[in-house]
């Protein structure tokens, strides 16, 4: 064997081995480095014992949650996890290790920086040969960037025919999985495409629908509502409408839609707010019988009030023989009707039903006017100061409301000092800009108590006051807040405990010019001549306003109902004005008499009377007929009747 000192020659065979070797040494440091990126390319890798218990190092968990060794063995890993999901993990966990089974999962743990992060974890059981299980890999890969997405896509979910235009490559994914229904349809109203949604929510399957004009799942009674907005919608892609879709049973499920016009054909989105609109509806009922019971009790109260000062007055009527007495029951009979009349404009106002005829008003010379009234109303420790800059503007509004509103605050003001006070009414310019027009600051401020702010949230609610029972009804700061907005306006409140309220309403600039001083718009009791046919279906109203009607000199005849009045009234001979109320049995109103006897070719001036004038305002104004309401006086009756036959 030839050899060289010490050294034996390598061998041709010998150093084909050694390359082999090395070799493969590089490819096992190849594939570990592999390995090694892939696992941290897919998150955290992690190892248990066959029992499922963490144990040994895991530089990996370590590194993420910066627990030591003792930290994590056992179930110590659990600690890491966020306290709402550490328990349902091992609890599934254990699970999965039972039923020697793959174990997929998430949760959120708290990281090294302080930060809980949302992880997806799966673990694989390692078997040996024999099929026991050796150990448990897992991985935990963080998805907390994917739940923050999907999560905003949530918010957007509105948005989503519009991701589907710009994302064509998602569009086949994002509309089969969309809760909402989607669908294509023509300008002639055939649908194109339409999503699973429309089987899930409505049951009606793709080749029902496919091919069919989308009034087919609508109502019949709701065609030509849902033509008009549809073709709304289209025009403005972000004015939704909702509409009632038919399900394949005959239900009916009420759907939000949103549709985009996009080329030839017209994208639509629709999500079904049945169960919504159920709350709403259950919402509103309650608010409902919420209001019922407030205003059951409020207005019950007041009017409770009023009728046993009337009904206790013609009780002492009959037994009074002093002319001073009986006067002064009438009087209180009297104001018990006023106040009740004032009550229903109070309500009305609150309710915005309450027609209200703005004028221009120089607010000096009316409150001025009121001083007499506030005198009656007011303390004799109370004294009213006002003030008015003589370049005041006039502002536009109802004087009887503006009047009622100013009452009702110094009423209010007055309460609130019970050893007395003052009471100032001032009034300043506030000239517009920035879109907002010129108006008027008219302020009552007083020196009582002062409101708390929890109560000043409140004070224009209708039925809330802080006041003893049988001392107010809580009306009165809810009629100001009616009058103010009906009137274009605002009105605000602003108050410190122990220092008094300012309230201020701000009334919209008047371009017109008040009525001068010393004039009276008021008609009083004119007298005259001719017969009126009297239409009213209350006998004892009817017997009141006769009595009155023949008191200002005409004479009367009485039918008690519309109806009546059409077959009996002819040509209307002898009939020189009508006096009809607006609503009366038998399914003809008095808006319906002027109507038919005018088509008959029948012209005879008219008067329609009502206890809710507001409310038939419109119609009385359409069809130009004199309107008068209840609870009306003689001299009212009187200008009625003249205004009609003038």
């Amino acid at each position: 064997m030839e050899h060289v000192g010490d050294a034996y020659p390598i061998k041709h065979d010998e150093r084909r081995y050694a390359d082999d070797g090395h070799r493969f040494d590089e490819k096992l440091r190849t594939s570990e480095s592999r390995f090694a990126a892939a696992v941290a390319a897919v998150g955290v890798l992690w190892t248990n014992d066959a029992s499922g218990q963490m144990s040994g190092d895991q530089p990996g968990w370590a590194s993420l949650t910066g627990q030591s060794f003792a930290d994590y063995q056992g179930y110590g890993w659990a600690a890491a996890v966020h306290p709402d999901d550490a328990q349902p993990t091992i609890d599934a966990w254990n699970l999965a290790v039972a039923e020697r089974r793959p174990f997929i999962f998430e949760h959120r743990v708290l990281t090294r920086d302080g930060d809980y992060a949302h992880f997806a974890i799966r673990a694989v059981p390692v078997m040996d040969a024999g099929g026991d299980i050796v150990e448990w890999v897992g991985v935990h890969r963080d998805i907390t960037y994917q739940r923050l997405a999907e999560e905003a896509l949530r918010d957007f979910n509105t948005d989503l025919e519009r991701l589907v235009a710009e994302r064509t490559a998602e569009r086949d994914r994002a509309w089969d999985q969309s809760l909402d229904l989607q669908h294509v349809i023509t300008p002639d109203g055939i649908i194109r495409a339409a999503n699973r949604a429309w089987t899930r929510v409505l049951g009606w399957e793709n080749d029902e629908i496919v091919g069919e004009h989308h009034l087919k799942f609508h109502f019949e009674e709701d065609f030509e509502a849902n033509e008009i907005a549809l073709a709304t919608a289209t025009d403005d892609p972000l004015a939704g409408f909702e509409t009632r879709m038919r399900h394949k049973d005959g239900s009916a499920h009420w759907v939000n839609w949103v549709a985009n016009p996009q080329g030839d054909k017209i994208y639509a989105n629709g999500r079904d707010v049945t169960e919504r609109r159920a709350a709403e509806e259950q919402l509103r009922q309650a608010q409902k019988m919420e209001a019922i019971g407030q205003l059951t009790g409020g207005v019950a109260h007041d009017f409770n009030n009023l009728l046993t000062v009337i009904s206790g007055g013609l009780q002492m009527l009959e037994r009074s023989t002093d002319p001073a007495r009986t006067q002064r029951l009438m009087d209180g009979m009297r104001q018990a009707v006023e106040r009740g009349a004032g009550l229903t404009r109070q309500l009305l106002a609150f309710s915005r039903r309450q027609s209200l005829r703005p004028e221009p008003i120089a607010l000096a010379p009316m409150v001025e006017k009121m001083r007499d009234l506030l005198d009656r109303s007011l303390r004799g420790d109370i004294r009213v100061e006002t003030g008015f800059p003589s370049e005041l503007w006039p502002v536009e509004a109802d004087p009887g409301e503006l009047q009622l509103a100013l009452l009702n605050l110094c009423v209010n003001a007055r309460d609130a000092m019970p050893i007395g006070g003052r009471i100032r009414i001032r009034a300043a310019n506030r000239p517009g800009g920035n879109g907002a027009a010129d108006a008027v600051d008219l302020t009552v401020c007083d020196e009582g108590t002062g409101i708390a702010a929890e109560i000043a949230a409140r004070v224009f609610e209708p039925f809330f006051t802080t006041k003893e029972i049988g001392h107010g009804s809580g009306l009165g700061l809810a009629q100001v807040h009616g009058f103010a907005t009906q009137s274009g306006g605002a009105v605000a409140v602003d108050s410190v405990p122990g220092r008094g309220a300012t309230f201020t309403i701000t009334l919209p600039r008047s371009s017109g010019t008040p009525a001068t001083a010393g004039q009276d718009p008021r008609l009083h009791e004119q007298r005259g001549s001719g017969r009126v046919l009297l239409i009213e279906d209350d006998a004892q109203v009817a017997m009141l306003v006769s009595d009155m009607i023949r008191e200002l000199g005409y004479e009367v005849d009485h039918l008690a109902d519309a109806a009546t009045a059409l077959e009996r009234i002819g040509a209307a001979k002898g009939v020189d004005v009508i006096l009809s109320d607006v609503m009366m049995p038998g399914g003809v109103s008095g808006i319906d008499l002027v109507n038919a006897l005018r088509s008959r070719g029948i012209e005879v001036p008219f008067v329609l009377a009502s206890g809710r004038a507001d409310a038939v305002a419109d119609d009385a104004a359409s069809v130009g007929v004199e309107l008068l309401a209840k609870p009306f006086t003689i001299a009212d009756v009187a200008g009625a009747l003249a205004r009609a036959l003038s």
